[in-house]
């Protein structure tokens, strides 16, 4: 079928995106379903395909095609791969353009906003529809507003200088609610969105790079930087696969100019569609291990890939990953590998092959083999996979009743007589469920795992017991009939089969509580239902822990000095709010009153002047939140509920009421906090604050004047006592019988010396500083005075190197090394026996070298060992 010459296929091949389809009459509505794609240009596949599709007419092979492709299956399957506004404005263009022909219509995808039409030309009897599509220039970021803010898929708009992609100099243009709750918490203060955009302008990129790191930095930053640059490398549309936050998501980039030619991105992410990505590596490894995170168990599991052959059917299964639980106890170590089973096992992979393409036809199927390491058999449970892609294989051993010996949650097993469902035995109680739900102990003749198939209960006795108040059990009735109902309706709908699995919280913790039917050979029909605690996640966000979350608010402020406390709104018939039960109250809250709260007390039997509260809760219920201030005078006659004396105590001063401002904050599930301050309190905690203030002045003084001493007492010791010492050595020679008389210049030697000794201890006890010579300085005083004063000669030398600047020696560790020098130079004059000292200082650029040395004896190796300086 030649229809285009060689001449209108390259013009084609050089416009915008275009599809020429072929119709059978001008009723191009009616037409819709039947019409066939002739041939289609490399652009509109550019543009229009982002997924795996049949074989496409294009213009070098729409003849082979011969117009067998359907238009309508085709833009379907094309349309699937885009979010779901994107489809949606798509398809309305289309039909516009159907109903309307010649008349354009517009759409926006991926940020792109296009103009479409068709236009109809009659040839040789056949009916065509040039369908065309033209990108607009964006003149301003007023035209993708609307669509940013109604978008639901995170998106991100940014613009490049000089055409750069990826560019550090790059800023954020805008970003939608999307954006900010995946990657910001939903926090955009001070950021562009479609709402202030104008107002806010543009910001540096690194802003919101730096601010998800701080919120997920558990996140692979690593990955989602280099895919990054790889997508930025050309400046075409394109797309990639990242998991963040627990999901799988798409991130698409496109391109286009603003009027003033500047290059703009804009980066969308979407869940990412398992259809369209069920083949490609990379969504199916992030997918995987999405599923190993979330299949935290003591359960062995293990997830595999069916490998299919064209027909679909499966062929082969490869492993993704075992938990700890199943490489612990595989039946076979050849099953522990991850590998392909036609590897690993090829003489039983005929059975897995059957097991796995029935898990494909009804999304669940299980098998008994036998073990080859060990006596007996195992069942294998598979079940397809939430995103329809993998295997979930789990294995138990059968038994029972021998397998709950060692099950570690809270168990217990009833036996159905179908025939008569009100004729309900308990027969067993496995011993974590007794020790958690029987406090008291459970009755002796109940049946335990020690007594299983000697005895056992009626359903309503093991209820009655367990509901008991002295197991505590009693305030939990509504949920257990609530459970008990939610069964009996599956068994109504599905018969004695599958599992029914339920939220339930209780004083001994958060538990799924899951109910399982078990058929035996002989027709027997077990329900054993088990409570697996939950985790942190799960209790934190499911509706049926809403009641749990109060709970452990309260936990969690039950010392804190404010007065706290949870309460439950009670409605009348028409819905009108007419009390408050307590859930709980902190024991500030209890310090205020004679008697404490429990929970289960209603706030109309517990609190003073109830009626002029209620309007505080009501308020705070339609608002969300409402504030109150009142006075509690101890002379009220009405009032038996408040300690007064209590309150009081340690106060100072005569006070004769308490001021008290309390505010009421409704929860996102419906329960009031409330959280009261007393005034007085708070005025008496300022004086108490002061009173600690200037004990730690005190506390400080002593500090400082301790230090003082410390110091005085050292530089008596470094420099008064060695100089006094040195003075002592020069006067000894005099004071011989027969010695010589000093000179003139001895006696004024000496008299320096104690004019120096006498400053000193002024500038100590005055605490003033005196204006410091150099160190060389200082070392060059000190061997002169030694050397008039002693029998020793000292000299100093100073080799220091032009950059080696003295004065750049901070004060206190010129002091340092003199003192250390002043120790040194006493010690040898005492002790080496020599008559020659020599302090040499050297200073190179940033290195300071100072080195005492004297001809005397010196020290032997032993005695610097055993010495204590």
């Amino acid at each position: 079928m030649s229809l285009l010459s060689p001449l209108s296929l390259a013009m084609l091949d050089g416009q915008g995106p275009t599809l020429i389809a072929k119709y059978q009459s001008l009723d191009i509505p009616a037409e819709t379903n039947t019409a066939t794609a002739v041939v289609m240009n490399k652009a509109f596949v550019d543009v229009m395909i982002k997924g795996p599709m049949m074989d496409l007419p294009m213009t070098d092979n729409y003849e082979e095609l011969d117009g067998q492709v359907n238009v309508l299956e085709m833009v379907t399957k094309a349309a699937s791969y885009f979010p779901e506004e994107d489809r949606v404005s798509f398809l309305r263009a289309v039909m516009h353009c159907v109903d309307n022909i010649n008349e354009t219509a517009q759409f926006q995808s991926l940020g792109i906003l296009y103009t479409t039409r068709v236009n109809i030309v009659e040839e040789n009897g056949t009916i065509f529809g040039v369908w065309t599509f033209e990108a607009e220039t964006l003149d301003s970021l007023k035209t993708v507003m609307t669509d940013l803010l109604s978008a639901q898929a995170p998106t991100l708009l940014l613009r490049f200088p000089e055409g750069k992609a990826g560019s550090i100099d790059g800023k954020v243009v805008l970003i939608n609610e999307g954006f900010g709750r995946l990657f910001l918490n939903g926090v955009t203060e001070g950021l562009p969105t479609p709402k202030d955009y104008e107002e806010v302008g543009e910001v540096e990129i690194i802003t919101i790079r730096q601010s998800s790191k701080f919120l997920y930095p558990n996140e692979d930053w690593a990955s989602f930087a280099s895919q990054t640059r790889e997508m930025y490398k050309e400046v075409k549309a394109s797309s990639d696969i990242w998991k963040f936050r627990g999901e799988v998501w798409k991130r698409s980039l496109s391109y286009f100019n603003d009027i003033n030619g500047d290059l703009l991105g804009m980066w969308v992410y979407t869940v990412a569609d398992k259809e369209a990505l069920a083949t490609d590596p990379k969504y199916i490894h992030a997918r995987s291990e999405i599923l190993r995170e979330r299949a935290v168990t003591d359960k062995p599991f293990s997830l595999y890939l069916p490998i299919k052959d064209e027909q679909g059917n499966v062929v082969d299964l490869e492993c993704m990953w075992q938990n700890q639980a199943w490489e612990i106890a595989a039946p076979n170590q050849k099953y522990a590998s991850k590998e392909r089973l036609s590897l690993v096992a090829t003489e039983r992979l005929p059975l897995f092959l059957k097991l796995s393409n029935e898990v494909e036809q009804k999304g669940k199927a299980s098998m008994s083999i036998e073990r080859r390491d060990a006596e007996g058999s195992v069942t294998i449970e598979a079940s397809l996979s939430g995103d329809g892609i993998f295997h979930l294989v789990s294995f138990t051993q059968p038994g029972l009743f021998n397998q709950l010996l060692d099950q570690s949650n809270p168990t217990f097993i009833i036996k159905i007589n179908p025939a008569d469902f009100g004729k309900v035995r308990v027969v067993l109680v496995n011993k974590t469920y007794e020790e958690n739900f029987f406090p008291l102990g459970m009755p002796k003749h109940f049946p335990r795992t020690t007594t299983y198939g000697t005895t056992d209960v009626s359903l309503e006795e093991f209820m009655a017991e367990l509901e008991s108040e002295d197991s505590g059990g009693d305030k939990f009735k509504d949920a257990n009939q609530a459970f008990n109902e939610q069964v009996l309706s599956h068994v109504l709908e599905s018969g004695y089969e599958g599992k029914i699995s339920g939220y339930v919280s209780n004083h001994l913790g958060a538990f799924e509580r899951t109910a399982t039917f078990t058929t035996m050979d002989n027709g027997t029909i077990f329900l054993t239902i088990a409570f697996e605690p939950v985790t942190d996640d799960v209790i934190m966000t499911a509706p049926e822990f809403a009641r749990k979350r109060i709970e452990l608010l309260g936990e969690q402020v039950i010392d804190l000095t404010k007065a706290v406390a949870a309460h439950k709104p009670v409605f009348d018939d028409q819905g009108n709010l007419v009390d408050l039960e307590f859930i709980w109250a902190n024991q500030e809250f209890n310090r205020w009153r004679r008697t404490n709260i429990e929970p289960g007390m209603m706030n109309s039997q517990e609190r003073i002047q109830f009626d002029e509260l209620l309007p505080y809760f009501q308020r705070a219920m339609e608002d969300g939140q409402s504030s109150q201030f009142f006075t509690l005078n101890p002379e009220e006659s009405s009032n038996n509920i408040y300690d007064y004396p209590g309150l009081f105590e340690g106060q100072e001063g005569h006070i004769t009421q308490i001021e008290v401002e309390t505010l009421f904050s409704r929860t996102p599930e419906g329960y009031i906090i409330e959280w009261g301050d007393d005034i007085n309190a708070k005025i008496q905690h300022g004086s108490e604050m002061e009173i600690q203030r200037k004990r730690v002045e005190d506390l400080e003084k002593e500090k400082v004047q301790q230090r003082e001493r410390d110091h005085f007492i050292s530089e008596i010791h470094d420099n008064t006592l060695q100089e006094l010492f040195v003075i002592g050595m020069g006067l000894q020679p005099f004071l011989k019988e027969g010695g010589p008389t000093p000179t003139e210049e001895n006696i004024h030697d000496f008299s320096r010396a104690i004019d120096r000794i006498a400053k000193d201890l002024r500038a100590l006890i005055t605490n003033e500083m005196e204006l410091r010579d150099s160190l060389d300085t200082q070392l060059q005083n000190l061997a002169d005075r030694y050397s008039r004063i002693s029998s020793f000669t000292v000299l100093f030398l100073n080799t220091s190197s032009d950059d080696g600047n003295l004065e750049r020696i901070p004060h206190n560790l010129c002091d340092d090394l003199f003192k250390a020098t002043q120790e040194a130079v006493s010690n040898a004059v005492k002790h080496s026996g020599g008559d020659e000292i020599k302090i040499h200082l050297t200073m190179e650029a940033n290195n300071l070298l100072l080195v005492i040395e004297d001809n005397g004896i010196g020290i032997e190796d032993t005695k610097i060992r055993k010495s204590g300086t």
